[in-house]
């Protein structure tokens, strides 16, 4: 379940968005997950969350993304495949982190 209690939630393709007093949590909605963790995004001050993947389909087939506002900002929370992570973390010498999510799946 969610930690505390969220103040606002979206839906972003296969997870939920979940906005707290310090952060944003990322959670799976895949059955075998249990619906951890899968991200901790630490944004403080949030004042509105919107669900924009309606406006994302020039971006392709099943798109989706969530826009935050804190503070004056305005965050573009778009999810990244799980491979290209991978791929990031191992160009930028992260292997620790890279060798984590793929254990983590």
């Amino acid at each position: 379940a969610i930690s505390d209690g969220p103040t606002l939630m979206a839906a972003m393709g296969p997870n939920v968005v979940a906005v707290f007093d310090q952060c944003i949590e990322v959670r799976s909605l895949h059955r075998k997950s249990h619906h951890e963790v899968v991200q901790t995004i630490p944004i403080k001050g949030i004042t509105a969350i919107s669900d924009a993947s309606a406006s994302a389909s020039a971006s392709g087939p099943g798109a989706s993304l969530v826009l935050v506002s804190s503070d004056g900002k305005l965050h573009k929370l778009d999810p990244v495949p799980l491979m290209e992570q991978i791929e990031e973390l191992e160009k930028s010498g992260m292997f620790e982190q890279a060798l984590q999510l793929c254990s983590d799946h």
